[in-house]
């Protein structure tokens, strides 16, 4: 569900929301089995360069 909500604020270009459920995510998904792991690396991508993004 945080995935999702980040994915939709990210879209309505509310970039705090959208860190704060990225963020949300990583932390209860963070030590997720290997198979799932691409889903978190890229949930990191994103939050990376949200975090990055000039304001």
């Amino acid at each position: 569900m945080h995935r999702l909500l980040a994915n939709i604020h990210q879209q309505l270009d509310r970039r705090p929301d959208a860190i704060k459920e990225y963020s949300r995510y990583l932390g209860l998904w963070d030590a997720c089995d290997p198979a799932l792991q691409p889903e978190v690396d890229g949930a990191k991508a994103e939050l990376a360069s949200l975090i990055a993004e000039p304001r």
